[in-house]
């Protein structure tokens, strides 16, 4: 085999290896995390509660910014919680919720939104000024897409998230849908392991690669696929 061919294969195989491992959730199943409630106002686009992921020397890491999905889930600021899964439904609370079996399946609406959230452009639904916080409104919309919110009315800016994510849905708006976004299931354990109890379900999201690490793939694959019809045509 040419030398320069396994170079270029080797080359090509970490930049995939390494632009996969940064493509993952912020926790996984298993995890136990850290609960604050210390929204900033000041802060676009840190989320309205606060998580923090604990490390294996059982300090706590940077905090990231979640949003609840049930309204009748509580958590105590400064709690530990596990993450007991990462799924499409939220489980153990909610008005729209009887069964912690079936769950409450998160609305297409709510995963359009909170893509934009990630995407840092929820200022463009609304037309707000660049230092304005969304935050609030944001929790306020998604609790009525949710369902949490049957006989509340919300007005300003919230409603216009909560229109904006409606019609998306309605029209089945796929291409803004950049994120993989699930829920965030945390539970409060026994000593023996077994769940005492279902606290609150946050989004969370898993970031589609950026558009240069896109391409980067794209070039990775073209390349293991011109290797590849090159060994065949020299092994016959």
């Amino acid at each position: 085999m040419n030398q320069s061919i396994k170079v270029s294969l080797g080359t090509i195989i970490s930049l995939l290896t390494f632009s996969f491992s940064a493509w993952a959730y912020p926790v996984n199943v298993g995890d136990m995390v850290k609960m604050y409630n210390n929204d900033n106002s000041s802060v676009a686009y840190e989320g309205y509660y606060q998580t923090a992921l604990k490390n294996p020397n059982g300090t706590y890491g940077s905090q990231f910014g979640v949003f609840c999905v049930e309204k009748d889930e509580y958590f105590t600021p400064g709690g530990v919680y596990s993450v007991n899964s990462i799924s499409d439904s939220a489980y153990g609370g909610g008005v729209n919720i009887s069964d912690n079996f079936t769950g409450d399946k998160l609305d297409y609406a709510t995963k359009w939104l909170y893509s934009h959230f990630m995407q840092k452009n929820l200022l463009s639904i609304v037309g707000g000024i660049n230092a304005y916080n969304l935050d609030y409104e944001l929790q306020q919309a998604i609790w009525k897409i949710e369902g949490e919110y049957p006989n509340t009315l919300i007005s300003g800016d919230a409603n216009k998230l909560y229109n904006a994510a409606m019609a998306a849905q309605n029209m089945q708006t796929l291409e803004l849908l950049a994120y993989d976004v699930k829920v965030m299931n945390l539970v409060t354990l026994n000593s023996n392991g077994t769940i005492k109890e279902y606290n609150q379900s946050q989004l969370i999201a898993q970031p589609v690669p950026e558009p240069g690490t896109m391409m980067l793939l794209g070039v990775g694959m073209l390349g293991l696929a011109i290797f590849g019809k090159r060994r065949m045509n020299k092994d016959s």
